[in-house]
């Protein structure tokens, strides 16, 4: 019973981890696929990536990876905030 609770707490961290990490560096995805391949739990992170891309896209005007200038929302509000 132990070691099937401890497997359970892993699997969700690793979940855990991979939702966290989709909304800290999504707005930097350009729809390579490679989050679905590394991904050891097989969650299709590409979806997420694109869906929260698309939220984004619509709310700010922004796409990832199609002008170097462009300041990321992220990064953008996270500056205005410290300017304030």
């Amino acid at each position: 019973m132990y070691l099937k609770e401890q497997r359970k707490e892993k699997t969700i961290d690793k979940i855990t981890y991979q939702l966290t990490r989709i909304s800290h560096v999504g707005d930097a995805c350009v729809g390579c696929g490679k989050c679905d391949m590394n991904c050891p739990t097989n969650l299709p992170l590409s979806f997420y990536f694109q869906s929260l891309n698309d939220m984004v896209r619509d709310d700010f005007g922004y796409i990832p990876g199609c002008d170097e200038s462009a300041t990321p929302p992220r990064s953008k509000k996270a500056v205005e905030d410290l300017a304030e």
